[in-house]
């Protein structure tokens, strides 16, 4: 059904935002929509269903043009070729069906494993799948329907001890696979099946493969993995050239900017976050620099507009969220709930303003005409609050002085601490910026982190995404002052290792602590030794009680933390008021408490908001980024 009284009737059902007009409702399916994708040229969209079958539609009359039936089991995924003509599918049925878009016709079928996401390269020529459930390898197809005499049907590849021989077969199409082994090792074959095959290896990790994403330039191709990292490849020679990870939440969803420059991911814990790709030759750098927040759950699908001016995302919290790319403002909400929330779908058109969703039935699809001149003038909806975190560790051994070092660098008075194995957390820093001709808050925080032997692995969790760190060390101990140091040494190494290859570099700085009780009592030589082969960036020898080195040690800190590589934070004013109320209470030790305690806690403090039916999950939201 696709008639004008059909949208007004859905148009009364749904409260529907400023710049929004439903031109559409596109139903048919007898089963829930899986995927939705556009053709090239934005005049058609094509529907995949648990029912088994593919619905092509007309945007502009919303009129039902084919029904491509063939699959024995659900259609879980789709995509439609760049060139338009074609569309490739993947069922649970253990196929891929390559249809003709002009005829609704079946032009073959790939019988393989069965396969949860699929992804056509733009040149046309290529499309990729993964494996639903061994979820190791990702295949690339090659879609050309030239001689097919000249396309060997198999080839055995040898790759290493770690894995098996690999089988490449083909009923119609030559093809080359990727396959993960058991060592995280990536091994590929490309070129053509006859005149040989070259292949080479790339240390990836072996985690299960989730949602696929090429450039529209062809460049890159962008994976979701289960172990909350998105990997990026080049697209022509399938070498890794990035690894995007975050430790926090799980990535669901993946979506490049039209600029090819930046990538959008939406995440388990109701975030998106953005990455600024940098090209340095072929190697791709990827800076984290924009967290949104306003979803009060995961989020499962993002999509840019065509023209690069809004990134569109859906959350099974039952609405879609409109971003204005150039401030991050959240500019519109439509609230629409899904019953089964985790296949919930949106998709920009790729030339027109015009937005593809699921509709509440799940069997159907929204199609919206956005008017982006309107929405581009669109005040925020909600009060929004942007701001930057740096990360200041303080670490060493238990009894070192670091719980002095850090009362005065923030700005509290001295006074003798009792050694714990808990951490504690203090404000260094916090000012007004103004990034963009937007106001943003930067604040720094001081984590001081147990030293005890007993505690150091748990403590050492903490070391992610650190701008600055205090190695803290008391050059009186009677057996090895510098015992600590190469500890923590190491341990902010290994945790530099596993971040993305975009961090921007850790400052160190080795301070000496307590030195008002008897000097330093070891060689400058021996200290300078030390320095330079673990690489610190200086040495301060500080006194906490008489405040010596104190003003230099905080202006080192300050200078060390480059605020433009930091992920800047959009969220609303309700989210900074719990993450507030959160922080308030870790630096407090107050963290151990319940879930429900710590909310009912929220409910009686000074201002907070009136109780409403997502408050209870925005709050939970909030203790999932508030790390302990």
């Amino acid at each position: 059904m696709s008639k004008a009284a059909d949208s007004e009737n859905k148009n009364s059902e749904l409260s529907i935002p400023t710049g929004f007009k439903l031109r559409h409702t596109l139903q048919g399916h007898s089963d829930i929509i899986t995927q939705i994708a556009w053709s090239k040229d934005g005049d058609e969209i094509a529907t995949a269903s648990k029912d088994n079958t593919i619905r092509i539609f007309n945007v502009e009359t919303g009129e039902l043009k084919f029904v491509l039936e063939g699959h024995t089991d659900d259609v879980v995924g789709i995509a439609w070729s760049t060139y338009g003509g074609a569309i490739a599918s993947v069922s649970d049925d253990n196929t891929i069906k390559l249809w003709n878009t002009n005829t609704g016709s079946l032009r073959s079928t790939i019988k393989d494993e069965k396969c949860s996401s699929i992804a056509w390269s733009p040149d046309g020529k290529t499309f990729a799948s993964d494996v639903k459930y061994s979820s190791k390898e990702i295949k690339f197809w090659n879609a050309r329907t030239g001689n097919q005499r000249k396309i060997e049907t198999k080839r055995e590849i040898k790759t290493n001890t770690s894995q098996q021989n690999l089988l490449v077969s083909n009923s119609l199409f030559s093809t080359f696979s990727v396959r993960i082994g058991k060592d995280g090792d990536i091994v590929t074959s490309v070129g053509n099946m006859l005149d040989g095959h070259r292949s080479f290896s790339e240390t990836i990790g072996s985690s299960r493969i989730g949602n696929l994403a090429w450039s529209s330039n062809g460049k890159f191709l962008a994976l979701t993995t289960k172990e909350n990292d998105i990997t990026v490849f080049n697209a022509n020679t399938m070498q890794r050239v990035s690894i995007l990870e975050v430790r926090d939440s799980k990535p669901l969803n993946v979506a490049w900017h039209p600029n090819n420059q930046s990538l959008a991911a939406s995440f388990m814990d109701g975030t998106i976050r953005l990455w600024d790709m940098k090209m340095r030759e072929e190697i791709i750098f990827g800076f984290q620099n924009r967290i949104l927040e306003g979803h009060a759950d995961a989020v499962t699908s993002v999509s840019f507009s065509f023209d690069g001016q809004f990134l569109v995302s859906k959350s099974i919290d039952d609405s879609v969220r409109i971003w204005r790319c150039d401030t991050w403002e959240n500019i519109a909400i439509l609230h629409e709930s899904t019953s089964h929330k985790w296949l919930s779908s949106l998709a920009f058109n790729p030339k027109f303003p015009i937005l593809a969703t699921t509709t509440d039935k799940d069997s159907g699809v929204h199609i919206w005409e956005l008017d982006f001149s309107a929405l581009a003038i669109a005040p925020s909806i909600d009060s929004s609050v942007h701001y930057a975190n740096a990360k200041v560790v303080l670490v060493g051994d238990t009894g070192v002085g670091k719980s002095g070092i850090g009362l005065v660098l923030s700005g509290e008075s001295f006074h003798p601490t009792a050694s714990t194995h808990g951490r504690r957390v203090w404000t260094f820093e916090k000012c007004g910026v103004v990034e963009n001709n937007r106001a943003e808050t930067h604040e720094t925080l001081l984590w001081d982190l147990a030293g005890q032997p007993g505690y150091r692995l748990i403590h050492q969790l903490h070391l992610n995404e650190i701008a600055v760190a205090l190695v803290i060390f008391d050059t009186r101990s009677e057996t090895d002052p510098f015992a600590g140091v190469r500890h923590w040494d190491r341990a902010l190494t290994q945790a530099q290792r596993l971040q993305t290859s975009g961090t921007s570099p850790l400052k160190k700085f080795l301070v000496a602590a307590r030195a008002d009780r008897g000097g330093i009592g070891v060689s400058q030589k021996r200290i300078d030794t030390w320095v330079k082969e673990l690489g610190f960036d200086g040495f301060f020898e500080t006194s906490a009680r008489e405040g010596w080195q104190i003003p230099e040690l905080t202006k080192a800190i300050r200078d060390a933390i480059d605020w433009k590589t930091l992920p800047s934070v959009s969220s609303t004013k309700l989210f900074q008021q719990i993450k507030d109320f959160l922080i308030a209470e870790k630096k407090a030790n107050r963290l151990l408490s319940t879930a429900d305690d710590l909310y009912r806690a929220f409910l009686k403090s000074e201002n907070a908001p009136f109780e409403t039916e997502n408050l209870r999950s925005q709050f939970e939201i909030c203790i999932g980024r508030v790390r302990p």
